[in-house]
């Protein structure tokens, strides 16, 4: 008889935590799902079979916390769904936690966590849109020159489109340099082609990419509002090109543009996408794949193609009576029990 596998996921009051929830209930695999996060009422109670208040990331405490935690429900492998727990965990001073963390290494965090670090390492391995140190004025210059304005200004180590300016002019160009902690600074890039997020997993025995051509939430503006499966090859290809060229083994997730010119660089973000029930929802399963991995279970090449499916989120709400969070099924949409989910 197959194991049941037990699985903790973190940061279950985000984003990705709920997705990997979901993506790993559409699995073959037989997964016991537990979750944690730091308050001690958390929506994402509702998608786990036991949810732990956990201390935050930075306190020194929280290692301890996680790993007693694992322990005492012997858990399998953990799966850290927010950056600041990411890094935390993977840092080579922690050996309380013996079982699998399931996230990339320091080398790949360290590198495609800092888009400066990105740009440097990638310059000269895929075709980049100019780009520039923000603290580097002579760099910033010969961006302009090459492309005039507008141009972007982000902080180096943020994900999504948060914190992003577009500058027109040099004066808005000052004041973004100057209110942006460690800036970066990129060329507009043009969306004559769309905007992407491509999956990218990569183990021993295949490769894999999937693209979604999405767009963003118009408030939560690092989110995917909506995504629709697009296998554009050269998109596909060139986010391959990007994981193999540091050798990114497990999940790492790329955003990019489909310029005038071709596919251009966004960011790279080295974890989990919270597209990532989608993808699985298209037969994309890197959450399955990276914890089968991990347990050093063997995993075999996914079936082609993958399933075409339109992704949408919506605002929905789970309600607490006394004895935890749950939905209810009359506040789903109305062909939700008559769903394909085969």
């Amino acid at each position: 008889m197959r194991k049941k596998y037990k699985v903790l996921v973190t940061a279950l009051g985000g984003i990705l935590g709920p997705s990997l929830v979901k993506a790993l209930q559409l699995s073959e695999t037989d997964f016991d799902i537990y979750g944690c996060d730091v308050t001690p009422q958390c929506y994402g109670q509702a998608f786990v079979q036991e949810y732990h208040q956990v201390p935050l990331a930075s306190d020194a405490e929280y290692i301890k916390a996680i790993a007693d935690l694992c322990k005492t429900m012997d858990v399998d492998c953990v799966i850290p769904a927010s950056d600041p727990e990411i890094q935390t965990l993977v840092r080579s001073d922690n050996n309380l936690i013996s079982i699998p963390i399931i996230c990339q290494q320091e080398n790949t965090l360290r590198i495609f966590s800092d888009k400066l670090a990105t740009a440097e390492h990638l310059d000269s391995l895929v075709i980049l849109s100019p780009w520039a140190d923000g603290n580097d004025r002579e760099a910033i210059d010969q961006v302009l020159q090459q492309t005039g304005y507008p141009v972007i200004v982000k902080p180096r180590r943020s994900s999504g489109s948060r914190s992003v300016s577009k500058v027109e002019d040099q004066a808005s160009l000052d004041k973004a340099l100057k209110n942006t902690h460690e800036p970066f600074v990129q060329a507009y890039l043009d969306d004559n082609g769309g905007e992407y997020s491509v999956g990218v997993f990569r183990c021993d025995e295949f490769e894999e990419s999937i693209a979604f051509k999405r767009e963003i939430h118009p408030i939560n503006s690092g989110c995917s509002w909506f995504a629709e499966l697009d296998q554009v090859p050269e998109v596909t290809q060139y986010a391959m090109q990007v994981a193999r060229s540091i050798g990114a083994m497990g999940s790492i997730n790329v955003q990019l543009r489909l310029t005038r010119e071709g596919p251009r660089l966004l960011e790279v973000n080295p974890r989990f996408s919270s597209l990532v029930a989608a993808r699985a929802a298209c037969g994309f399963m890197d959450a399955e794949w990276s914890i089968l991995n991990a347990l050093g279970i063997n995993i075999s090449s996914p079936q082609q193609p993958y399933k075409p499916i339109k992704f949408h989120r919506f605002l929905h709400e789970v309600v607490d009576y006394g004895d935890g969070y749950m939905g209810l099924s009359r506040w789903s949409p109305h062909l939700y029990s008559n769903a394909n989910d085969e």
